[in-house]
């Protein structure tokens, strides 16, 4: 079977953000010939993992209405510099407003859908795959071309964002008028989406439970895959390592395990990775004695880190706000560091899916408080028959269910039977 798969996303496949990675994972059985990809981000493509990639950004859609001629980017395979991967800006301060004028554009620009559906039709594209969002346009943009052009649509979920009805937006639990009623929109739009919708993935049990639960549907879980190699030995380095996302209070809790690291001796530093686009966030790590901050740095470094690590480590706030809205966030970092043969360590609350996760399969040091971070840490750091055990189960669960070949076959073939059955139904 000849596959052409469309990918409908906020983000392009990447490695230099955690959406486009995880798709970029996720579509590891795939040959590039076999992708296109329409994405709304300001940035450009460094991989050769499409045949064509569509852009059209916020800008492309203003100006729209100001210039006759239709503004948008589109990019072959050939793209691979480094330096055009670069993300070019970064929306920042959303809010129900802003969302809701942002909605307004997009779906008053019909030439959008009208570019989209002449791609599928040209490259005779026989399946697209939305990564949902919060964005209400992107998902009807993805229902409306799939429907007007009869091709199946699969969707991978990685959010609860149907379920929030408190204003992440403004990370409050409370929420205003223009917030319930952009999330009102949102739930309708979700749900139109879920009908016309062929078969689901996400990435976690969780979420899987969740919505199957919601629309009485029989979803797919795939967890993020990785092809990290075991490390074979320590290295002299022996860093103690953090590298992901900083935000949503995360830069709290790494503070605390580097004060305990301190306090078990003023030798131990925790080395944090992460962007530095916060000045608080990355002033408040900078000013922590235990804590070396080394900012943002790429993928392939962060590969080195995790091979010079004795220990890695990922955390979740335990702010009441927080709690609720990270409770699914599950780390693209988190399968490199099963497969590394590292152990690791976590500290979040145990309503996290990933604190429930890692303590269900014996596959992590984990503390759910604060108060347990120091006892819990040194353990992970010298009791060497208990890091022997992590290690192990870390690494049978990464087989298991982060295998980037394993994964992207079984994707594959998911695809391949809604293909199938919709020809089937075509025939009827």
């Amino acid at each position: 079977m000849g596959l052409k798969i469309l990918i409908i996303s906020n983000n392009c496949l990447s490695t230099y953000n955690s959406n486009g990675r995880t798709l970029l994972n996720l579509l590891g059985g795939f040959n590039s010939d076999e992708l296109y990809q329409f994405y709304v981000a300001n940035e450009v493509p460094q991989e050769q993992s499409c045949k064509a990639f569509l852009r059209i950004t916020d800008k492309d859609v203003i100006g729209s209405y100001f210039k006759c001629k239709k503004s948008y980017s589109e990019y072959k395979s050939s793209v691979t510099d480094k330096q055009l991967g670069k993300i070019i800006s970064v929306h920042r301060n959303k809010t129900a407003i802003k969302s809701w004028i942002r909605e307004f554009i997009w779906n008053s620009s019909k030439w959008v859908k009208k570019k989209i559906i002449a791609l599928i039709n040209e490259e005779k594209i026989n399946l697209i795959i939305l990564q949902a969002g919060d964005n209400i346009f992107l998902h009807r943009i993805a229902r409306k071309v799939a429907q007007r052009c009869g091709v199946p649509l699969l969707v991978y979920n990685t959010e609860d964002y149907y379920y929030k009805d408190y204003d992440y937006m403004k990370k409050r639990l409370k929420s205003g008028l223009i917030y319930k009623l952009y999330h009102h929109s949102f739930c309708n739009e979700f749900r139109k989406l879920m009908r016309y919708s062929k078969r689901e993935v996400y990435n976690c049990e969780g979420l899987h439970r969740l919505y199957d639960d919601t629309f009485n549907k029989k979803s797919e879980v795939i967890y993020t895959a990785t092809d990290f190699k075991p490390v074979e030995q320590i290295s002299e380095k022996a860093l103690i390592s953090y590298a992901g996302n900083l935000g949503c209070g995360r830069h709290t809790v790494l503070i605390d395990i580097a004060n305990a690291l301190q306090e078990i001796s003023n030798e131990l530093y925790i080395d944090v990775y992460g962007p530095n686009d916060d000045t608080v966030v990355s002033n408040a790590l900078k000013a922590c004695a235990g804590v070396r901050f080394h900012g943002f740095v790429p993928y392939a470094q962060v590969c080195q880190v995790i091979k010079d690590s004795v220990l890695l480590v990922h955390v979740e706030s335990f702010d009441s706000y927080y709690r609720r809205d990270t409770r699914f966030a599950f780390s693209t970092k988190l399968a490199d560091y099963m497969a590394s043969n590292m152990p690791i360590f976590i500290c979040a609350p145990e309503s996290s899916e990933t604190y429930m996760y890692m303590k269900e399969n014996e596959a992590a040091f984990v503390a759910r408080e604060n108060k347990e971070i120091r006892e819990v840490l040194y353990k992970a750091l010298f009791d060497a028959d208990a890091r022997n055990v992590k290690k192990e189960n870390a690494l049978i669960l990464s087989q298991k269910n982060n295998n980037y070949k394993r994964n992207g076959e079984r994707f594959r073939e998911i695809i391949k039977g809604i293909i199938t059955n919709a020809e089937q139904e075509e025939k009827r």
